[in-house]
């Protein structure tokens, strides 16, 4: 049995249970560092006449390795989604250059008329504005989304 701030637990399973661990990003989440503090903790006040058996502390060492090895799975996972969408953002980007010096027709919304608008004209350049891909006709950006049809 330990007793933290006046509150008594006999496991860290408790601690987790009982809300008062928290960490920065939700507070139902025990990170590792909260994990290792609260078995320390435990270890430190624990009743010498009635040590923690063996099967406690395998228990706990046990579900500490388990929260590391999905802490690094989930670093892992988040790397990859980086990448992935690096990558797709690069090849959108590279096709929507190989768009140069076609003559293609967009279609766009007015936006103080609402109505559809559509524009025929060859793409002179694609640039890359806050993550999205655009095409420059005449001067004008447009949303290579907006790109209806490639006449040449």
């Amino acid at each position: 049995m330990s007793t933290v701030e006046g509150t008594s637990y006999s496991s860290v399973e408790d601690i987790r249970n009982s809300g008062n661990a928290t960490t920065k990003t939700n507070k139902n989440e025990l990170t590792t560092d909260d994990f290792l503090s609260l078995l320390v903790t435990e270890l430190q006040y624990q009743d010498p006449t009635e040590p923690m058996e063996n099967s406690q502390m395998m228990s706990q060492m046990t579900e500490y390795t388990s929260l590391q090895q999905s802490d690094q799975l989930t670093k892992t996972i988040e790397n990859l989604n980086t990448s992935i969408s690096s990558l797709i953002n690069y090849q959108q980007f590279s096709q929507a250059g190989q768009l140069i010096g076609k003559e293609v027709t967009v279609e766009q919304t007015n936006s103080e008329s609402e109505e559809v608008e559509t524009i025929t004209g060859k793409i002179e350049k694609v640039d890359l504005s806050d993550g999205n891909i655009n095409v420059v006709i005449d001067g004008e950006s447009y949303s290579v989304a907006n790109i209806q049809e490639i006449l040449s």
